[in-house]
């Protein structure tokens, strides 16, 4: 952003979380916490540039996060295997 050093813009194009395997439930949870830090960041993003003028109240209403999940099974053992959560994409390793 312009005058803003990127270390600043909370914002990034990928995230990257290492979760220990302790179940479906904590897993789950980890993802919804993990959804709603991006959904801030993007808030605060949103927020920055309408302050900034560099984008209006209508557009930021109109933008909408584009959020993609992926979770790779890293666990020798697959089983049990992970749950099946909405808008979460899973690969085995």
């Amino acid at each position: 952003m312009l005058g803003k050093d990127v270390t600043e813009i909370k914002l990034r194009d990928y995230y990257h979380h290492a979760i220990e395997w302790a179940g479906s439930l904590k897993l789950g949870r980890e993802l919804e916490r993990i959804r709603k830090d991006v959904k801030t960041d993007f808030e605060y993003l949103k927020g920055s540039l309408i302050d900034k003028e560099l984008l209006s109240p209508s557009a930021a209403e109109a933008s909408d996060l584009n959020l993609s999940i992926l979770v790779v099974d890293c666990r020798e053992r697959k089983t049990p295997p992970l749950p099946e959560i909405p808008g979460v994409k899973k690969i085995e390793y």
